[in-house]
């Protein structure tokens, strides 16, 4: 009946795509429906689509508190989320911030688990996650380059990317680690630096090349290397055992669906088109882990 044990979303990554997806659209816009919606939608997609036992959400804390910040306080400096163009009338940030408020209280009630610990980003709890549970199959949704490193150290693992043209699942190369690649190469998205002329192409074959790979760090030395591989290898945060603790605390927590409380919920904040949707986008959630 299930293609996944579990479902992982990158919550963050997916408000993104729900509120841009929803900008875009004219007549949604017009119409005065809200952001959460088109956040449900995806997620209700995903399930119909992937048939996933249980669904589990994790969060980004606030980016200028990340752990990697403080190593590094340029991390993720370079984003810009405005976009500008069509959406310069629009606060970005202030339409995520209360997608994510009103998204977190309708899954705390909707059979689904919601993951947040100080200083940590999604990536790191979901690592966690798939360490804690290396004997089921699960998929991974995010649009988030830096998660296809999991599937190279754990083979039950699939990420489905958003933004993938074929609408499928992202193909994962396993002869390469992607990490190493991006040791050399930088993140441009997180703002992390590689070495100078050296992009994807070049350091794939550094890193595949044991001779060449020698005679560069003679020349140019590990110290980039080394930096950025704290910085992108998720094996190497310094939080990592106190993050399982937390994930199998959580994974081992009650969980409920309570419509009653959902339909308080989307009242409360006005959530324009939500109720009209309920039992096509919410209702799938309360018969998660049955059978």
């Amino acid at each position: 009946m299930y293609k996944y044990e579990h479902l992982l979303l990158d919550g963050r990554n997916a408000v993104y795509r729900a509120v841009y997806a929803a900008l875009s659209d004219d007549q949604f816009m017009k119409s005065g429906y809200d952001c959460c919606v088109v956040f449900f939608r995806f997620v209700s997609y995903y399930l119909n689509q992937y048939k996933s036992k249980r669904v589990h959400i994790f969060w980004d804390a606030p980016k200028e508190d990340l752990w990697r910040r403080k190593i590094y306080e340029d991390y993720k400096g370079g984003r810009d989320t405005s976009r500008g163009g069509k959406y310069i009338e629009y606060n970005v940030d202030a339409l995520v911030s209360r997608c994510i408020s009103i998204t977190t209280e309708i899954l705390n009630q909707s059979n689904c688990a919601n993951y947040y610990r100080d200083k940590q980003e999604a990536d790191d709890l979901i690592y966690a996650f798939c360490r804690l549970n290396v004997g089921s199959k699960m998929l991974i949704v995010s649009s988030d380059g830096d998660f296809k490193q999991i599937p190279f150290m754990m083979r039950n693992i699939d990420i489905y990317n958003p933004l993938n043209k074929n609408d499928g699942l992202a193909e994962i190369n396993l002869d390469v680690n992607p990490v190493d690649i991006k040791c050399f190469s930088g993140e441009r998205s997180d703002n992390i630096i590689g070495y100078p002329q050296i992009g994807p192409k070049r350091a794939r074959i550094l890193v595949t090349d044991h001779s060449r790979r020698k005679k560069f760090f003679a020349e140019y030395g590990r110290k980039t290397y080394l930096f950025n591989r704290i910085l992108i290898d998720l094996t190497m945060c310094p939080y990592l055992f106190a993050n399982l603790s937390y994930v199998e605390r959580k994974m081992s927590s009650e969980l409920k669906y309570d419509e009653k409380a959902i339909r308080d919920i989307i009242q409360k904040y006005k959530v324009r088109g939500l109720l009209g949707e309920i039992n096509r986008v919410i209702l799938p959630f309360k018969f998660l882990g049955a059978g």
